[in-house]
């Protein structure tokens, strides 16, 4: 999927652009608060100093955030087998 999805800097971030009919599925503000949660988290435990690095803190946050939230499941969907 690599052709599909495209990033650029733009405005002092980071612009992803995913262009695949799967991409119609994906619910954009769960997604969004789904990479909100990791940022928050990154800010918090001093992950942006240098580079992004996240740490298992913020593993862990984003494990606590899909667990009261369902973003992954809802946000991204969950594949049912």
């Amino acid at each position: 999927m690599a052709g599909n999805v495209k990033a650029s800097h733009v405005h002092g971030g980071l612009q992803l652009t995913i262009e695949h009919p799967l991409a119609t599925k994906l619910d954009p503000h769960i997604v969004a608060g789904c990479v909100q949660a990791l940022l928050d988290c990154a800010d918090k435990n001093a992950c942006l100093q240098d580079r992004f690095a996240l740490t298992a803190a913020c593993f862990e946050t984003f494990a606590k955030h899909n667990a009261e939230t369902k973003c992954l499941a809802t946000g991204l969907g969950v594949a049912k087998h």
